[in-house]
């Protein structure tokens, strides 16, 4: 009994977790030797998502690109954003100075540039320093949008009847 050839890409019915075609001898002789993967990896790089700017496009990072300290960043960054959000909507009827609101929106610029930086890691710095605020809010915002986690959809809840119902009573 022969065993089973494994498909390589190009071959019909090819589907996932297809090898890519030997390109030589010794790397068919190799394949012939490997079993199964326990872990199949690619080093092509996914499709990203981009945001324009002047007409020239800039990739968005994704959560898995960060290192540890990049992830604190951007955690710090996003909670004084926050902050930011609840301070304009604050109507405590405090009094806000417009001193103190150019002082807000100088923190704030320097935060939502700190987010595109992270997001935008091939923006030129120039381009950073020409966006506006409410410009790097938007990427902010499409920066999260983007990246943020797929949140499972909860099951829709269903009650069963506790008391007799007409097919148990009688």
């Amino acid at each position: 009994m022969s065993k089973p050839k494994k498909r390589i890409q190009g071959q019909a019915g090819a589907s996932e977790g297809v090898l890519p075609r030997p390109e030589t001898a010794v790397q068919r002789r190799a394949l012939a030797l490997v079993p199964d993967p326990l872990l199949s990896l690619t080093t092509t790089a996914p499709t990203r998502p981009t945001i324009a700017i002047d007409g020239a496009a800039y990739r968005i990072s994704f959560y898995e690109d960060f290192a540890l300290w990049q992830h604190l960043r951007l955690q710090q960054f996003s909670a004084r954003a926050g902050e930011f959000d609840r301070l304009a909507l604050d109507d405590e009827g405090q009094e806000v100075t417009p001193e103190q609101w150019a002082e807000l929106e100088v923190a704030e610029l320097d935060v939502y540039g700190e987010i595109v930086r992270i997001a935008l890691p091939d923006l030129p710095e120039p381009t950073l320093l020409a966006l506006t605020l409410p410009q790097r809010r938007a990427i902010a915002t499409a920066f999260f949008a983007a990246t943020a986690p797929a949140t499972p959809t909860p099951e829709p809840e269903t009650t069963e009847p506790t008391g007799p119902t007409a097919e148990t009573a009688g």
